[in-house]
């Protein structure tokens, strides 16, 4: 199966609305549910029943929802996430146990707060805002968590993204942003630190799990061209291996710097780049969803 996945579904109505209509004019078939946002519980009202649903564990903006004064590592006075991805990484190998104890609280809230709003027969299909849940303090807080609320995690994204499709295509090569790249080798390093020393159950099939992924090394730029340069080589691999294939988008943009949650993520939530990955979805409406 191919997903064609929106992270931050959820900061408001209008955004959500506007990335449900990427499903009605376009080939997404998956979201991503920020629970922290205080218009979750209308955006998962109108969630379709047959539209894939993960949560999307947020420690990077926003409001959270904890009391602030049991997890000031994390948030500021008003209770907004204040730290930045390399900040909680730093942190996390200086305050390790007292960081993945605040993670814990604010995990058990938002797994808690998802099952409310989506129905508790529904399966643990998990990412995160950012890919924090890859820093390994917030994935042992993720799986202990879970053990002790006795649920189980049907499907994790690792955004370690493969690289052989991209070797595949030798003329496209320069057109890789840097960055990506480098992000991408960050997402590797992770992810094996995970995988080797992480809580999750030792009979944790990641190759059934998680499914394969695209969009790493173009972020926020998962335009037509792009895609449909790189799709068939990300198809081929996840036959061979007997996975899924998951796309990740961001076509839900909102409307002004009024509406943003922090000024720090101005530019990636006001982008016209949204527009763009919005139009690649409905430009791939035909491509089969099934493998």
């Amino acid at each position: 199966m191919i997903l064609f996945h929106a992270d931050d579904y959820g900061m408001n109505m209008t955004q959500a609305e506007e990335i449900l209509s990427c499903r009605e004019r376009g080939c997404l078939n998956s979201v991503s549910l920020l629970v922290t946002s205080r218009e979750a519980e209308c955006c998962a009202r109108i969630l379709p029943d047959d539209l894939r649903c993960r949560l999307h564990l947020n420690f990077r903006e926003g409001p959270c929802l904890s009391d602030p004064s049991e997890i000031p590592l994390l948030v500021n006075e008003k209770g907004d996430f204040r730290l930045p991805f390399m900040e909680l990484l730093f942190l996390s190998l200086i305050r390790k146990k007292e960081l993945k104890r605040q993670l814990m609280k604010e995990t058990d809230l938002q797994l808690r707060r998802f099952f409310e709003l989506t129905g508790k027969d529904r399966p643990l299909r998990v990412d995160s805002h950012g890919h924090y849940h890859m820093i390994p303090a917030v994935w042992d807080a993720l799986f202990e968590t879970c053990r002790i609320n006795g649920v189980s995690v049907a499907e994790i994204r690792i955004p370690a993204e493969p690289f052989r499709p991209f070797l595949m295509q030798p003329r496209a090569i320069r057109e890789i942003p840097l960055s990506g790249v480098l992000k991408n080798l960050l997402m590797h390093v992770l992810y094996t630190a995970d995988r080797l020393t992480g809580s999750h159950p030792k009979d944790f099939d990641f190759q059934k799990r998680a499914p394969l992924f695209f969009g790493m090394t173009f972020t926020t730029r998962m335009f037509e061209t792009t895609v449909r340069t790189y799709l068939p080589s990300f198809r081929k691999l996840a036959r061979s291996k007997g996975r899924d294939l998951e796309l990740m988008f961001h076509p839900g943009g909102l409307k002004g710097k009024e509406e943003l949650w922090d000024d720090r993520f101005a530019a990636f939530h006001l982008s016209d780049d949204r527009k763009k990955e919005a139009q690649t979805l409905y430009s791939l409406k035909k491509t089969d969803k099934q493998e």
